[in-house]
């Protein structure tokens, strides 16, 4: 259900028409250009007046065919795909026309950075009381370790989990300035946080 998913997301592409001056000497030996983009979309620009149909194939790394995309248009255009929901691996955008493959591009989607996709926040509530929040996009192996003057004094470890909120109370606590929070993921994710007052 995900695989359809995905598909149908990376379908939803963006797609104008875009006016060329009359002049197309050098979008006559090169009409096409595809590019990778931020966050992991593809943008397919075409210069030139399309000659009949032309066809959009993605395959994955198994080299089996996900997508054909059919354009049919007479003018120039620009098409964007958005590769952001599909699953981690090697995907090929081709490009054919009625002759064959016009070109081809090989598309690397990594697995996503859990640095920008997990949100951490420390409180304290009471003299020996702490909310602490844990927010990731996607779920995780998540591990809390509390440290008082550099030594290990709690851990806890929430197994395939997208979130934390809990309450704890932490007895001895003479100075909040020596306690530090840390926050990781199995993905690697690891920030050191500290409680506000």
């Amino acid at each position: 259900m995900r695989l359809i998913i995905a598909l149908m997301l990376l379908m939803g592409v963006s797609f104008s028409t875009t006016a060329v001056p009359a002049d197309t000497t050098v979008d006559e030996r090169k009409p096409l250009e595809m590019k990778m983009m931020e966050d992991k979309k593809v943008q397919l620009i075409y210069k030139a007046n399309p000659n009949g149909l032309l066809h959009v194939k993605i395959y994955d790394e198994n080299n089996v065919l996900m997508i054909r995309d059919r354009i049919a248009v007479k003018n120039p255009f620009t098409k964007m795909y958005d590769f952001s929901h599909v699953a981690p691996g090697k995907y090929i955008l081709a490009l054919h026309d009625a002759k064959g493959e016009v070109e081809r591009l090989e598309i690397d989607v990594d697995k996503p950075s859990f640095d920008k996709k997990v949100y951490t926040k420390v409180q304290k509530i009471a003299p020996n009381k702490f909310k602490l929040l844990v927010n990731a996009l996607y779920p995780s192996d998540i591990t809390v370790y509390i440290y008082d003057k550099g030594k290990l004094v709690y851990e806890d470890r929430e197994p395939n989990a997208k979130g934390l909120h809990k309450i704890n109370t932490l007895d001895l606590v003479n100075n909040w300035d020596d306690i530090e929070f840390r926050v990781s993921t199995k993905e690697g994710f690891s920030k050191f946080i500290s409680a506000a007052d």
